[in-house]
């Protein structure tokens, strides 16, 4: 009789176990589904303080005081794991929040109207990134690849933003300036980005100045040619050529479309 009672209480014991383990499974799966890190182990342990009493009910006394002891080293070890899955969830959270910070001071330090609101947002940005560093969410050497990838952006944002004449007053001086976060290789490609591109405005306007002009002063069109190609700059010399040539070709056009006119109401 005493054999088949110790074999009953192993199993009541062994039941009670599992049904103790299987609600810490149950529970931490449940946690790891909710937004609410901050109360993961409080709840935790609410469950299995409730999970420990029910399980262990069933139990003789002496069994009962060891089930307390034995389950309560469980509990504290899935303490400790719900812990670690809580810290989890915030470094989640907290790097989720930086990267949303950043992104809105970016844009709003690019759509701001004076250099002081730039100024601020950009402070507010590396004061973003010193928090979440100090909270442990970054390490010291992603807290400095942030920021400098950040600015980075930022400089190239603004000069993006800015005429070519004035990206190349920036670029070629950029301390104290937004240029000055752009590396040197990225600001020399940009710099030579808005030279070709201030050149091309700039032969765009003074050839089709000097077309208007020759085309005001009338003449031949061999007469016109001859004073384009008396142009010294050759990029304009050429721009303007090619300008006059299109300009009589559709002048051509016009007058032959005209004719046409002409001889159809004739015709009529």
């Amino acid at each position: 009789g005493y054999q088949m009672q110790e074999r009953e209480d192993k199993l009541a014991y062994a039941k009670a176990k599992s049904d103790l383990l299987l609600e810490d499974v149950k529970t931490r799966a449940e946690l790891e589904q909710d937004g609410d890190w901050q109360t993961y182990e409080t709840r935790y342990r609410e469950k299995m303080s409730k999970a420990r009493e029910k399980a262990g009910s069933a139990l003789r006394p002496s069994d009962r005081k060891v089930f307390e002891q034995d389950s309560g080293f469980d509990v504290e070890r899935g303490a400790v794991a719900v812990q670690a899955l809580s810290r989890t969830k915030e470094v989640d959270v907290g790097r989720s929040t930086l990267d949303s910070v950043l992104q809105t001071n970016r844009t709003a330090a690019l759509e701001a109207a004076d250099e002081p609101t730039r100024t601020a947002f950009v402070q507010s940005s590396f004061d973003a990134l010193d928090g979440a560093h100090k909270k442990g969410y970054l390490n010291a050497q992603e807290a400095t690849n942030l920021r400098q990838g950040w600015v980075a952006s930022y400089g190239e944002g603004l000069v993006e933003t800015l005429p070519a004449a004035d990206r190349i007053t920036m670029l070629s001086s950029p301390k104290g300036t937004p240029a000055q976060y752009i590396t040197p290789d990225k600001r020399a490609a940009l710099l030579k980005v808005a030279q070709n591109e201030d050149k091309e405005v700039r032969v765009r306007r003074e050839s089709q100045t000097a077309e208007d002009a020759i085309f005001a002063a009338g003449g031949s069109l061999e007469s016109m040619r001859k004073k384009a190609r008396s142009i010294e700059d050759p990029l304009i010399r050429d721009s303007t050529l090619a300008r006059l040539e299109a300009r009589v070709a559709d002048r051509e056009a016009d007058i032959e479309r005209g004719d046409r006119h002409l001889r159809r109401a004739a015709w009529d």
